[in-house]
């Protein structure tokens, strides 16, 4: 999936939810952030935000959650939870809710990750 294009990454959410609005919804747009920081630009905010068109605000947003708990680094984006074989699972998900701010994560010992409902983080500003 290296060097998806913008649309290639929104055509992939759309496959994967099709209940998703890319116009109104929240949900679409930070899973496009999500899949362009994996298989496009990497985790810089600013590349980020070139390459969707989405406010900085809202990127930034996001690039903190995910830095926050190690989800991504200065150059990496962990998607190894994304994906049993070549199955989608629902790690992508559960990364877009820690992208909201909804909830948090923590990785284990065993490498696995933790998720939990955030306790008084405020959600993301509308894109």
């Amino acid at each position: 999936m290296q060097g998806l294009s913008l649309e290639e990454t929104k055509n992939e959410i759309r496959r994967l939810d099709p209940w998703l609005d890319e116009q109104d919804e929240m949900g679409f747009r930070t899973a496009v952030v999500l899949l362009a920081a994996a298989f496009a630009t990497g985790p810089d905010a600013e590349r980020l935000v070139i390459f969707t068109g989405y406010p900085e605000s809202f990127v930034s947003a996001i690039s903190q959650r995910m830095r926050q708990c190690g989800l991504w680094t200065a150059n990496e984006v962990s998607t190894d939870h994304w994906f049993n074989g070549d199955k989608w699972t629902l790690g992508l998900w559960m990364d877009s809710l820690v992208a909201e701010g909804r909830v948090v994560a923590c990785r284990l010992e065993d490498g696995k990750w933790q998720y939990r409902v955030a306790q008084g983080t405020p959600p993301l500003p509308v894109a």
